[in-house]
């Protein structure tokens, strides 16, 4: 019986199965996004940020560390994230590194560097930089990172009674924040890689979390609602921007959510109902009797997104592959744009490489992520990193 098959028949494990599903969906949409096929696809690395933080609270909330040092338990709880990210991370950085020296591609070792640091949003940020591809897109998991080492001390600390106001607070200081600097930010990269104004959305999800026994399936559906009407109020004030600046036709609804999405404010506003629509999706995908969740109950979807941590890591690669290989075949020009024969061949090129990350993610999974999990888990637990006594958790 494979993974997600047992994962069905678990009650504790079939709670996330349709938010792991949400995450196969995530991933595939940033695999569109990075074949320019599907230009909102940056959204799924949004959705990624709050399951994180739900997923993450989740864990240490219902199993709480009864009678344990908060020391030991934030030792436990790093031990844990630092077991479930680095071995898949680092082995997709090293292959990055040995395949740009096979090719006499620039080596660059300042992003190297800061990528093997988990500090590669910031240096895109300061030096103003181009993300390396096929790495760039590991800046989100150096956000995630930097979200890990301040939350975990959060978690074990304070009491449950503040968390949930402590993260209320974080959201509006956050959202205005960045509300504040809209109108000084030249680039959506000087938001979107900034860790501090991406806190948001896996404070978001803590709280699901944090309150998932206030979830029932008509909050969750009002949730979902108010995600949709926050995207929907924000797409439509900025047709009207655009109108008034002289767009007409197709181009009122352009540089909305795309990747160039800057003047007016905008690149620091979406993030407010981009952050409110994934609260939204994952509330719904989590609450039992849910639209989502019935929705994506899928043992296929959520094996994939259980895969997808590995599928991440690796579709980048695979989509410099494929678009090398037709290229050299059939001579694809990928400079033809938004034109009937440019999305054809970015459809093409999504279509071959969604499936082949699909696969091979499985594979790694299950062959390489899971073991080298478990391994790096259980040298983190021995005695050269035993834990020493500390004072009692928060209650």
């Amino acid at each position: 019986m494979d993974e997600a098959r047992r994962a069905h028949r678990d009650p504790a494990s079939q709670r996330l199965a349709s938010v792991d599903s949400l995450r196969a969906i995530a991933m595939i949409v940033v695999i569109a996004q990075h074949a320019d096929l599907f230009p909102f696809g940056w959204l799924g690395v949004q959705i990624f940020f709050v399951i994180s933080g739900f997923v993450v609270t989740l864990s240490v909330i219902d199993n709480p560390p009864a009678g344990q040092a908060a020391g030991q338990a934030l030792r436990q709880f790093y031990q844990r994230r630092i077991a479930r990210i680095m071995p898949g991370y680092y082995a997709y950085v090293l292959l990055a590194m040995i395949l740009t020296l096979i090719i006499g591609a620039p080596f660059e070792a300042g992003s190297r560097l800061a990528q093997s640091l988990f500090w590669y949003n910031f240096y895109l940020v300061w030096l103003d930089t181009k993300p390396l591809i096929p790495t760039s897109h590991l800046w989100s998991l150096s956000v995630e990172m930097q979200f890990y080492l301040l939350f975990g001390p959060v978690l074990m600390f304070v009491r449950r009674a503040w968390l949930g106001p402590g993260l209320m607070a974080a959201i509006v200081l956050v959202t205005v924040s960045r509300l504040w600097c809209a109108f000084d930010v030249a680039r959506l990269q000087q938001v979107s890689h900034f860790s501090p104004w991406q806190f948001d959305a896996f404070a978001a999800g803590a709280l699901l979390a944090l309150h998932r026994q206030w979830l029932d399936r008509r909050r969750a559906r009002l949730l979902l609602i108010v995600g949709i009407a926050a995207m929907t109020g924000f797409i439509v004030s900025y047709m009207a921007v655009n109108y008034h600046f002289g767009a007409r036709g197709m181009g009122i609804a352009e540089k909305i959510l795309s990747g160039n999405a800057v003047g007016q404010g905008r690149a620091a506003v979406m993030f407010t109902p981009i952050m409110l629509l994934s609260a939204g999706l994952v509330a719904s995908a989590a609450t039992p009797g849910a639209v989502l969740h019935s929705l994506l109950d899928r043992p296929r979807l959520v094996r994939i997104g259980r895969a997808s941590y590995s599928g991440y890591l690796i579709h980048f690669l695979i989509l410099v592959i494929f678009q090398q290989a037709l290229t050299d075949l059939f001579g694809i020009d990928w400079t033809a744009g938004r034109t009937i024969a440019g999305l054809g061949t970015k459809a093409l090129l999504v279509c071959l490489a969604t499936p082949a990350t699909v696969v091979l993610a499985d594979m790694i999974h299950v062959r390489f992520e899971v073991p080298a999990s478990r391994l790096v888990g259980r040298r983190l637990a021995g005695p050269w990193f035993a834990a020493k006594p500390a004072a009692a958790v928060a209650s």
